[in-house]
């Protein structure tokens, strides 16, 4: 597991939180403290919406995207690297979460030039980790003609090449599908690695979210900035 990872709790917490000491200090006459929280209220407030979760994760492409780490489209590596993206539970069936179905329906789009795809395990989720639930999904796809090779678990993005690069030839190129927003990391892991990976563009339908989803695009954003500089600290990225 990142190690940013409790830091950041529910979002709907913090603005409640934040709006209730907005409130108090308000009451207590603390009124340039009030405005200043108040101010945050506002920002954080912002933030849970469609359009400011939205651009939140959008700034992460925006102040790391780097022409250097794209592939060239017409002359792809036979070779791919599939980073898990979560899983979830509605009733009894485990389902892919929206970014782990994004980075899958990328690689299925140029699953044509791949002859290998290598999927961390990612972590377990009733008894199966979350690379068993990506090929389960391919295979509903329909996709079973290239070769799958899956790890053994992890639990970060620095664990997910640690468990695979054993079987990984460092002389070679692969291509990394993983969401746009996290792909500096990623790609910054696999350098420090010597792992050679090159990223894809892919622009995916347009999905709306739910209320209640719009805040994790908004987490995911602020946990994908901490886990960032954490990275920095540790040495690798």
């Amino acid at each position: 597991m990142d190690s940013t990872k409790f830091l950041v709790s529910y979002p709907f917490s913090w603005f409640v939180l934040i709006l209730l000491a907005t409130v108090v200090l308000t009451c207590i006459k603390r009124l340039k403290l009030a405005v200043l929280i108040g101010g945050v209220t506002v920002l954080l407030g912002f933030s849970l919406t469609s359009n400011g979760s939205k651009m939140w994760l959008e700034s992460l492409v925006y102040n790391f995207e780097s022409e250097q780490r794209i592939c060239n489209s017409s002359k792809l590596p036979s070779e791919a690297i599939l980073l898990p993206g979560g899983v979830f539970l509605v009733g009894d069936t485990v389902n892919l979460t929206f970014w782990s179905k994004y980075r899958v329906d990328k690689y299925l789009y140029y699953s044509n030039s791949i002859t290998k795809l290598h999927i961390p395990g990612g972590e377990k989720f009733k008894n199966k980790l979350e690379g068993e639930y990506i090929q389960e999904y391919l295979i509903k796809k329909k996709h079973d003609k290239t070769k799958t090779i899956i790890g053994k678990g992890s639990h970060s993005t620095y664990e997910n090449f640690s468990e695979i690069i054993a079987g990984l030839d460092l002389d070679k190129k692969y291509v990394l599908f993983t969401s746009d927003w996290h792909a500096y990391r990623a790609y910054s892991v696999a350098k420090k690695m010597n792992i050679n990976v090159c990223i894809i563009k892919y622009n995916s339908p347009q999905q709306d979210l739910t209320l209640k989803e719009n805040p994790w695009r908004f987490k995911a954003a602020i946990r994908e900035y901490l886990a960032i500089a954490w990275y920095f600290s540790k040495g690798w990225i």
